[in-house]
């Protein structure tokens, strides 16, 4: 699983609430700026496409495309 988040100052928190177990261990990879950059880039690319799916179908692929970047993936973005 893939989630993305943000760094408060204190802690990491996700965007979206996470169903996992309390003390869940997990593990977490922070881009450099430059593979942020790529990786937006790309994203930004695909949104495009949105247009010709319908909202279910977007949402579906928006899940679909972040359940399946992995830090190995993000290479080859």
């Amino acid at each position: 699983m893939t989630v993305q988040g943000y760094f408060d100052g204190t802690a990491v928190r996700t965007i979206e609430p996470l169903d996992l177990p309390v003390n869940q261990k997990v593990y977490i990879t922070i881009p450099t700026a430059d593979e942020n950059a790529q990786i937006e880039k790309q994203l930004a690319t695909l949104h495009k496409l949105n247009g010709i799916l319908s909202e279910e179908e977007s949402s579906a692929f928006d899940k679909a495309v972040a359940s399946r970047v992995s830090p190995h993936d993000r290479a080859g973005l």
